[in-house]
């Protein structure tokens, strides 16, 4: 339910759904693929102990 709504609403889950449809995953399989990144980021944050930030975007480690 809240992947339907993240579709909607939301522009990078919608992106995110829209780029697995293009590949031609099944509509359930993308679906569960935006769940899981929301599931993901509610964890991160958390485990962080931090608000939300609409468009945050994460710094990558860099490893020599």
């Amino acid at each position: 339910m809240a992947s339907w709504s993240a579709i909607r609403f939301n522009k990078a889950c919608k992106t995110f759904y829209e780029r697995l449809k293009a590949r031609r995953k099944p509509g359930k399989v993308a679906l569960i693929a935006v769940a899981n990144k929301l599931i993901r980021q509610v964890f991160a944050i958390l485990k962080d102990h931090t608000c939300y930030i609409d468009g945050y975007l994460s710094k990558l480690k860099v490893t020599s």
